[in-house]
């Protein structure tokens, strides 16, 4: 048992070889109940240590900040904010319209409701979010907030100015 796991090291990581230990774990207590198996082989293995993981790609705090810098004063500003502030997905923020946006929530009610953004579809195929459970209001930092008013002023400038073309 412990030689099995051992030689799956290679392959799997640490995280899936405890599953697989739990599994095993399981179906050997469930075999004892049934006293198909005297002893649980499996309790005296230990997990070995798999494969590392990839490494990560999550910006850091500095390249983050060099991004919303960068993109400051363009028309990609208030989206980057918004994603990287909030942890929305990119699918889930391209389906964005104003009306699933409140820039102002309401302080006086109780409890006080933020500004927040409805994510409750995405462009994927369908217009469904990931997961039923992926739809989701979620609170806006002031960052974002500030980010969004101000791309909200740019579009309509560009409203008035495309006239009837817009």
């Amino acid at each position: 048992m412990d030689k099995w796991l051992s030689n799956r090291a290679t392959v799997l990581s640490t995280s899936t070889l405890r599953l697989v230990r739990s599994y095993l774990n399981r179906a050997v207590k469930r075999a004892m109940a049934r006293d198909l198996v005297k002893r649980n082989i499996v309790e005296l293995c230990s997990t070995p240590t798999g494969k590392g993981g990839r490494p990560s790609k999550a910006l850091t705090m500095a390249q983050a900040e060099a991004v919303l810098t960068a993109a400051e004063g363009t028309r990609m500003h208030g989206y980057l904010v918004l994603s990287l502030l909030t942890g929305a997905r990119t699918e889930e923020l391209r389906a964005l319209t104003w009306d699933h946006v409140d820039l102002e929530g309401d302080p006086k009610a109780t409890p006080p409701v933020p500004p927040y953004v409805a994510v409750w579809r995405s462009v994927r195929s369908g217009g469904d979010t990931k997961t039923w459970k992926s739809r989701r209001t979620l609170a806006l930092p002031q960052r974002c907030v500030d980010a969004l008013r101000a791309q909200k002023a740019q579009q309509e400038t560009d409203r008035k100015t495309a006239g009837e073309r817009w």
